[in-house]
């Protein structure tokens, strides 16, 4: 999942959330980890999920939500030592790999993923960062896009995934 910052600006991330939902029945989300393939992890030697859990997992499934595999998934990460890694202009980061399956006799070859956006008190949820003062942007997607899905399908059955 990789993230850009389109603005004019520098921001610092040292923590972040982002949430994905399908209403297909035919995807099925697994799990999200660190194990990027496209440009090292945002927070790699950093993760305090890698170095504090001890686990390259950062999927966290919230308890109104259902437990994985599900439709829904949720992934979170910051950094151990609370500095945050600076994007400037154009810039770009990983933000992890989101795994999922599809089903074996799918309805289409087409599949909707969304980003949750659901908000409380008028912040949202999901698909936010803070920086290293701790300071929240109110949406990941206000101050840059995510401009890449690299869904790795763990399915064996080309050309589905």
């Amino acid at each position: 999942m990789l993230l850009t910052n389109d603005g004019t600006s520098s921001f610092n991330i040292a923590a972040f959330v982002f949430g994905l939902s399908t209403t297909d029945p035919d995807i099925t989300f697994t799990d999200a980890d660190v194990n990027t393939e496209v440009m090292p992890y945002i927070f790699s030697g950093d993760s305090f999920v890698q170095i504090e859990e001890g686990t390259p997992v950062i999927s966290l499934q919230l308890v109104s939500f259902p437990a994985l595999p599900a439709q829904i998934l949720t992934a979170s990460d910051v950094t151990n030592d609370a500095t945050g890694i600076v994007v400037a202009p154009g810039g770009t980061a990983d933000l992890g790999r989101v795994l999922f399956d599809v089903a074996s006799d799918p309805t289409s070859q087409t599949f909707t993923v969304s980003f949750i956006d659901t908000t409380f008190q008028g912040q949202y949820l999901f698909n936010n960062f803070s920086d290293d003062d701790g300071n929240a942007s109110t949406s990941i997607i206000s101050r840059a896009r995510i401009s890449r899905f690299r869904l790795l399908c763990r399915s064996r059955r080309p050309p589905l995934c």
